[in-house]
């Protein structure tokens, strides 16, 4: 058996405090073991940003079955835009602006659980995959100002 996870470790440890509480409530015990009891931090040191190389690998691997109709490539652009998943189901097309110095798309973002109401700048390659996408969305659909980007529906 191997070392338990962060958040094992952490439940483990809000469990006995909830039990040890009980237990000076009823004047059985009066003393805290789990005060001393030092945990890693609940976010782990590991993350970091991807490499563009490996940007690279998911921009070629959405895109390597039907460029047309699939939504891995959109969805890859969106959040190499900076968008989270939850908020990459609610972009319509009308959320889409393009800006003028650069013809590159910026993309109105709803927001999702703590994030905020935003603007993202897409990349050269997101722009274009998410302009592919929404003329593909266009042409299915006269509706297309109420179109979704997607055709999930939104959360």
């Amino acid at each position: 058996m191997g070392q338990p996870s962060i958040a094992t470790m952490h439940l483990r440890r809000a469990a006995l405090r909830a039990m040890f509480t009980s237990l000076r409530a009823l004047l059985i015990r009066t003393d805290d073991p789990m005060l001393d009891l030092c945990l890693h931090p609940r976010v782990e040191d590991g993350t970091r940003p991807v490499t563009s190389d490996e940007c690279d690998l998911l921009r070629l691997t959405s895109v390597a079955r039907s460029w047309a109709t699939s939504l891995k490539p959109t969805a890859v652009a969106l959040t190499e835009g900076g968008a989270w998943p939850g908020e990459n189901a609610a972009v319509r097309i009308v959320d889409l602006l393009t800006r003028t110095s650069d013809d590159l798309l910026q993309v109105r973002i709803a927001g999702c659980g703590r994030r905020r109401d935003r603007r993202l700048t897409l990349t050269e390659w997101g722009s274009s995959v998410v302009r592919t996408r929404s003329r593909a969305r266009r042409v299915v659909s006269r509706h297309g100002a109420a179109r979704r980007l997607h055709a999930g529906r939104a959360r």
